[in-house]
């Protein structure tokens, strides 16, 4: 079983689904971009670096979202992290 707990059973499942809404009767229909078909077996590894952690722990916390985003705080603690990082916008 890889990793994540994902098997190709479920991507098999996933891609069933789709193509049912679609009308899609089977792969044979489909232009594939690339010389053969996508597999879900391949593994995907999230990388965080450290300085993605605040945004993580206030997307998770109602209280660190608000003292991340809303309050008085927020000015100052992005200003420290843009210290380290670059903003994304």
């Amino acid at each position: 079983m890889p990793r994540h707990g994902y098997s190709g059973h479920f991507c098999a499942i996933s891609l069933s689904k789709a193509l049912d809404r679609e009308g899609i009767q089977g792969l044979a229909q489909l232009e594939w971009s690339q010389e053969s078909a996508p597999s879900c077996s391949t593994g995907f590894d999230l990388k965080r670096a450290w300085t993605d952690l605040p945004g993580l722990v206030a997307f998770k916390s109602r209280i660190a979202g608000y003292v991340g985003y809303e309050s008085p705080l927020a000015g100052i603690l992005h200003k420290v992290l843009y210290l380290f990082r670059e903003p994304f916008y």
